[in-house]
């Protein structure tokens, strides 16, 4: 979903999302993007790498407050893409990729720690399968 977001040729347009989020026009869940990128990025939209910083984000690393916070954007019923779309649809991509950040950082809380604990099992049975290797070896050479 983050990648034909951030690939179509709109979210590369600038001037289509700066200028209508500006204008008067633009409806609450505009606005609220406005807030959870600044919230989230920290990033000024003129940077000309901005596309990259985004394809590029450490969504591995998202902290907790940083969630929190667009966790209660994210819930409002305005800020869903077809609808920020109808005012712009550089800032309907860009609304599908913090939906895409806010889900994967829940999903990522959830599956990290039992990844962990699957790291070290695999560890413990590469320990056990070489002590087991070991003690056939010695029995092979006793018979």
């Amino acid at each position: 979903m983050k990648t034909f977001s951030l690939s179509h040729k709109d979210a590369r347009d600038k001037n289509d999302w700066r200028v209508r989020i500006n204008g008067e026009m633009a409806p609450k869940g505009v606005c609220i993007y406005v807030c959870v990128y600044v919230i989230c990025l920290h990033v000024y939209t003129g940077d000309p790498n901005f596309i990259k910083q985004l394809v590029y984000f450490d969504k591995d690393n998202i902290s907790d407050r940083v969630l929190k916070k667009i966790g209660t954007y994210v819930v409002q019923s305005d800020f869903q893409p077809d609808i920020v779309g109808r005012v712009s649809l550089a800032a309907k991509s860009l609304c599908m990729w913090v939906r895409a950040m806010e889900l994967y950082g829940r999903i990522y809380r959830v599956v990290e720690p039992k990844r962990q604990r699957l790291y070290a099992a695999e560890a413990t049975l590469n320990e056990k399968q070489a002590q087991l290797q070991e003690a056939m070896d010695k029995l092979a050479e006793v018979s």
